[in-house]
């Protein structure tokens, strides 16, 4: 199961994650969805370098049009 990594998510005591688990079994494996994961990444990187940000908004620009789009 991916997900953004919220504690409603992913919590290890009441998360969706733990009680899918204590319902259905242990071999559901819970994950950081890689693109959040991705952006949490860049975000860090912005606020120390400072021409980061011209590649951040080319990134988002992608991704935001991947997104949005129909599939």
């Amino acid at each position: 199961m991916g997900a953004d990594g919220a504690a409603v998510k992913l919590g290890h005591r009441g998360g969706v994650i733990a009680l899918l688990q204590a319902e259905i079994g242990s071999f559901i494996v819970p994950f950081h969805c890689m693109p959040h994961r991705l952006e949490i990444g860049m975000l860090r990187v912005k606020r120390e370098v400072s021409m980061i940000g011209q590649v951040y908004d080319l990134l988002h620009l992608i991704w935001k049009t991947y997104h949005l789009t129909p599939k």
